[in-house]
């Protein structure tokens, strides 16, 4: 990165694990005070990495306009970011939960969850497409608890 010099840099990956976050996470919060890094991974999977990457270091996350209007694959929009996960309030001490299935994504837990916590709590919580119990706890494991 020091051969060019640039305002922001984007390091993008794509999850096909719930592991493949880790190594995102942990990039961001070992690089983001040498660097301006706006890092994610692309899919269903890398939700994690979009809502705790600002955590870990990221200066900022991508998000659709609108639903359909996705330019990656696993793109929230702006207000499932705002409105679900509370991305303006992430920092390091966000705690998170997870809820874990396959499939999640129609799961209506990570949603009652959110609702509920709100309440409470700033701490979103985020569905884990999960097709390994070992990939799970591999990434609950290393994903710090803060950033």
């Amino acid at each position: 990165m020091r051969a060019f010099p640039a305002d922001f840099y984007k390091v993008v990956g794509t999850a096909t694990t719930l592991s493949d976050n880790v190594s995102m996470i942990q990039f961001l919060g070992r690089e983001a005070d040498n660097h301006s890094l706006v890092g994610l991974c692309m899919g269903e999977q890398g939700i994690i990495s979009r809502v705790l990457g600002v955590r870990a270091g990221s200066v900022f996350t991508f998000a659709a306009v609108g639903p359909g209007e996705e330019t990656a694959p696993g793109q929230a929009t702006a207000q499932e970011l705002r409105s679900v996960y509370r991305i303006e309030q992430v920092d390091a001490a966000t705690r998170v939960y997870g809820v874990a299935g396959d499939p999640v994504t129609h799961s209506l837990s990570p949603a009652i969850m959110n609702a509920a916590s709100a309440v409470r709590t700033s701490m979103p919580s985020i569905g884990l497409a999960c097709q390994d119990l070992k990939d799970l706890l591999n990434c609950v494991r290393q994903i710090p608890s803060t950033a």
